[in-house]
Parts: C-alpha cells; sequence; structure tokens
C-alpha cells in the first residue's frame, strides 16, 4: 500500500506515545523538582545551586513546551488527515457520477469509448476506497495518541 502524505504510522506514533509518556514521568519529576528548587532557590546562598535549581526548571519548561509541540502535530494530522478522506470521497462521488453518465449513454459513436470509460472508472473508484480505510486506519492511529 502507497504511503500518502499524512499518516500516523504505528510505529511512530507508538515511540511518540512511549516518548510522551516519558516525558510526563520527567515533568511530573521536574514539577517536584521545581518545588523544591523555588523553595531551596529562596534559601540558597551560593551561585552553583542556584544555577543547579534553575537548569531544573528550565528543563521542565522546555519539557512542557515539547509536549505541547507534539500534541499540537497530532492535531493536525488528524485534521489533514480528514480532509484527505473528504476530498477523496468527493473524487469518488465524481466517478459515481460519470459512471451513471456513460451507462445511460447510447450514442453508437461513442461505445468504444463508454465501454473503455465504464472499465476504467471502478479500479479508480476502489483506489480511493482503499486510501480511505487506510487513512481511517490511521486517524483512529492518531486519536489514541491524544491524551
Amino acid at each position: 500500500m502507497e504511503r500518502g502524505p499524512v499518516s500516523c504510522v504505528i510505529d511512530v506514533t507508538g515511540n511518540l506515545r512511549s516518548q510522551h509518556a516519558r516525558e510526563y514521568r520527567e515533568l511530573e519529576e521536574l514539577k517536584d523538582k521545581r518545588r523544591e528548587a523555588d523553595d531551596k532557590r529562596s534559601r540558597a546562598t551560593d551561585d552553583p545551586e542556584r544555577t543547579k535549581w534553575r537548569g531544573a526548571k528550565k528543563r521542565l519548561d522546555d519539557t512542557g513546551r515539547e509536549i505541547g509541540k507534539r500534541k499540537d502535530v497530532v492535531e493536525k494530522t488528524i485534521c489533514t488527515i480528514n480532509k484527505c478522506m473528504d476530498y477523496r470521497r468527493a473524487v469518488m462521488n465524481t466517478f459515481s457520477y460519470a459512471t451513471d453518465k456513460v451507462r445511460g449513454e447510447s450514442e453508437p459513436d461513442l461505445q468504444p469509448y463508454v465501454e473503455t470509460l465504464r472499465n476504467r472508472y471502478p479500479v479508480h473508484i476502489s483506489g480511493h476506497e482503499e486510501q480511505i480505510k487506510s487513512r481511517a486506519n490511521a486517524l483512529e492511529t492518531c486519536k489514541k495518541e491524544l491524551p
């Protein structure tokens, strides 16, 4: 099956989910450290200790931003997949409309062309059906990625 420009491949989203879980755990740990850092920073007297706790706070903030970015990417991917499926359905409707038109064609001079078109349209429709099914699976995978 050919991959389109956008998908949530199981390996990628699984890895992303695992990484997200690790980062979430790290975020929780860093929140605890942040509370400690704020407490100790207010009592810290030497620069190395203050620097250590500022670094922990910065890592916490960076991790939070990264998780937000990842969520945004998944949400945009879901939106793109939905649009892709809508466009493919619209194309399939056009093929169906054209198929109905050529079935009703009775002009003798057009019969060779009509037969060619009648044979070609179902192949194209089934290709879109396969892609829609593939995108629907990718969509479900992406939805599982969201909290």
